[in-house]
């Protein structure tokens, strides 16, 4: 199975490729799991990156199809590229169908409200948190406070006790 990552963000910023193939291996012995078992990962990011061997593939104009934000520029990429063609004409003509492009509008809606609950599921959590902490420190400075009224309650009946003695004695 070869599963084709493509991302629009640097997968390892301190190692950024354009193109990568990782496989499953035994951290002990070092043996490869399967070679019929790969993740390849393309990092639009980083199309300069790409090497030869990409170039020779066209992976970088596989690239730039996924990158392109305009009609124009997947006409112009696809101008002498049969394979492209065909990909920017499926395109085409599935964004053209409204009920396939609606489809998809419903899809980005999805993951973009997820992502925003998530976000602010987060940031509700993290204003919980800082409360919280707040609310601790608050109970510890009123038992503090607690514990020198007590103190002073006790004080002062001390003193009242010894201030009744007194009055009593001529």
């Amino acid at each position: 199975a070869v599963q084709i990552g493509i991302l629009d963000y640097t997968l390892f910023p301190d190692a950024p490729e354009f193109y990568a193939t990782y496989r499953l291996m035994n951290i002990k012995s070092h043996k490869i799991y399967s070679d019929k078992l790969r993740l390849s990962v393309l990092d639009l990011k980083h199309i300069e990156l790409a090497t030869e061997e990409d170039r020779t593939y066209q992976i970088d104009y596989w690239a730039h199809l996924f990158k392109s934000a305009t009609w124009e520029e997947l006409k112009r990429l696809a101008e002498n590229h049969k394979a492209l063609a065909e990909a920017t004409d499926t395109i085409y003509t599935l964004s053209r169908d409204e009920k396939i492009r609606m489809q998809c509008e419903a899809r980005e809606d999805y993951y973009r409200r997820v992502g925003w609950k998530d976000d602010k599921i987060k940031e509700q959590a993290s204003i919980i948190q800082q409360q919280t902490a707040a609310l601790q420190q608050q109970a510890s400075i009123l038992d503090q406070q607690a514990a020198i009224i007590q103190k002073l309650q006790q004080k002062l009946a001390a003193a009242g006790i010894a201030e009744e003695q007194a009055q009593i004695q001529p």
